[in-house]
């Protein structure tokens, strides 16, 4: 067969994609040698795939959690495809252990389970595979805008929306991957902060329920320099989709006239945000207090559709323009994350 000179990480991953056993590689000057030697190499392409936790197995051995049932889907019917071992360490194995337990209600065995794999298997509703799924394939739109910056998470180990909660803090069995440091907060106190560093961490919290991703608008090594500013157009009773949508397109043009750049993500509820980048020269307090001064402009260019003040009775017919997520340690929605509600979306 032929050869490539350079380059083998590029061909390892096409082997990869390919299906193909793996790649050999030499020294450029190395001649042929029958048996092993230093000069040659082989590397085994790995096989992955995406499964889902459909099963686990107890044993006094591992003192808990023991292994795995991996299943996946084929043509919208779920299909067993055998048992790992999970590799977690005993905080990360009990917490998933405590989760997986609460999944088994209801729980069927997918298809083609050995007879004595059913015997020893203990059965879960298959909630923990859509959500790391989804988060997997968008990871590369994702990470850029959360990779670096303090998050906070909405947790639901359940599944249900009754038992989703709010988490800023580290937590016990947190994955390693995940960064923490400590920041004083507005009542003085010193606290122990969340940030995403690389895929590895972001992937490890979606396996650890989290639903929800929520970003400061700065980075963990400059946490008192904003560089963003977050417009949450939040409409009242009686106000359509498409009126938001016109309200947006409105707000852009005042915030273009003012020389800024703003580009829209919409929020996974019912408003959208309007995000604008920003130099990292004022501090928290001066931002926000830009920011506030901005949503007033903007809610006197259309008075009868905006409105800066807090609280229900004042937006009725009206979108509220939120700027209060543009104070120290607040937080907005991160683009593509998914909500904690139906249809999660």
């Amino acid at each position: 067969s032929d050869h490539v000179e350079g380059d083998g990480q590029g061909l390892y991953d096409q082997a990869s994609e390919l299906g193909l056993e793996g790649v050999v590689s030499k020294r450029a000057d190395a001649i042929y040698l029958s048996g092993r030697t230093k000069s040659w190499t082989k590397v085994k392409a790995q096989k992955t795939d995406d499964f889902v936790i459909a099963g686990y197995t107890v044993s006094d051995r591992a003192e808990g959690l023991a292994a795995l049932g991996m299943a996946e889907f084929e043509n919208g019917e779920l299909h067993y495809r055998g048992k790992v071992g999970t590799g977690f360490d005993r905080d990360m194995a009990t917490e998933l252990l405590a989760r997986l337990e609460r999944l088994t209600a209801g729980a069927t065995p997918p298809e083609g389970v050995p007879r004595e794999i059913m015997r020893e298997m203990h059965w879960v509703k298959p909630l923990l595979s859509a959500r790391v799924r989804y988060y997997a394939l968008v990871g590369d739109f994702m990470l850029p805008h959360i990779i670096g910056r303090p998050v906070s998470l909405v947790r639901c180990p359940t599944g249900k929306p009754q038992d989703c909660f709010f988490q800023r803090h580290a937590f016990t069995g947190m994955p390693p991957s995940v960064a923490v440091f400590e920041s004083v907060n507005s009542e003085g106190e010193t606290k122990t902060y969340l940030s995403v560093e690389d895929a590895k961490g972001y992937l490890a919290l979606a396996q650890f329920g989290v639903v929800e991703f929520h970003t400061w608008g700065t980075h963990r090594t400059k946490l008192d320099r904003p560089d963003q500013i977050v417009f949450d157009l939040d409409p009242g009773e009686g106000i359509s989709w498409r009126e938001v949508v016109e309200a947006a397109v409105h707000i852009k043009g005042g915030l273009e006239s003012l020389d800024l750049v703003p580009f829209v993500k919409t929020s996974g509820g019912k408003g959208i945000h309007i995000t604008v980048p920003v130099t990292r020269k004022q501090n928290w307090k001066k931002l926000h207090q830009a920011s506030s001064a901005i949503s007033t402009l903007l809610a006197a260019s259309a008075p009868d559709t905006f409105t800066t003040t807090m609280g229900k009775e004042n937006r009725k017919k009206r979108i509220f323009i939120d700027f209060h997520r543009n104070a120290r340690g607040h937080t907005s929605a991160a683009p593509y994350s998914l909500r904690a509600r139906t249809n999660l979306p």
